[in-house]
C-alpha cells in the first residue's frame, strides 16, 4: 500500500485507519500479488478505452489521494473523468444523506450525460 499525504494525515482518528487498510490489503492479496493489475485498477498498464468515470473522494479519507491519482491516470489516458472531493467528508460519510445524494446525482448527470 503506497504512502500518500492523505494516508499520513488521515490514517488515524478518522474512522478507517492505516492499520485497518493494511489488514484488508493483506487479506485481499496473496503474498507477491501486490503489483498485479487485478489488485488495483491503478496498476493496470493501459486505461485507454474505458467509459467516462466519476470519482468521488472525501477530504478526510486516507484513500483520497489514491482516488485522485487514479483520476489523473484516467485523464492522461484520454478517459473523460470528473472528480468530486467532499470537503470535510471522511471515510464512511453517509451517501444516504440528502445533500450527498442530490449533489452526487447532479454531478453524475453532468459528468456522464
Amino acid at each position: 500500500m503506497p504512502a500518500t499525504p492523505s494516508l499520513a494525515e488521515y490514517g488515524e482518528g478518522f474512522g478507517l485507519g492505516a492499520a485497518d487498510l493494511r489488514w484488508f490489503w493483506d487479506k485481499y492479496l496473496a503474498p507477491g500479488d501486490e503489483r498485479h493489475p487485478h489488485a488495483s485498477p491503478m496498476r493496470t498498464p493501459d486505461l485507454r478505452g474505458l467509459p467516462p468515470a466519476l470519482l468521488i473522494t472525501a477530504e478526510c479519507d486516507p484513500l483520497r489521494d489514491d482516488g485522485e491519482q487514479f483520476a489523473a491516470r484516467l485523464r492522461e489516458s484520454g478517459v473523460p473523468t470528473t472528480v468530486s472531493r467532499y470537503e470535510g467528508g471522511s471515510t464512511g460519510s453517509s451517501p444516504s444523506l440528502g445533500w450527498w445524494t442530490r449533489r452526487t446525482r447532479h454531478r453524475r448527470r453532468r459528468a456522464l450525460g
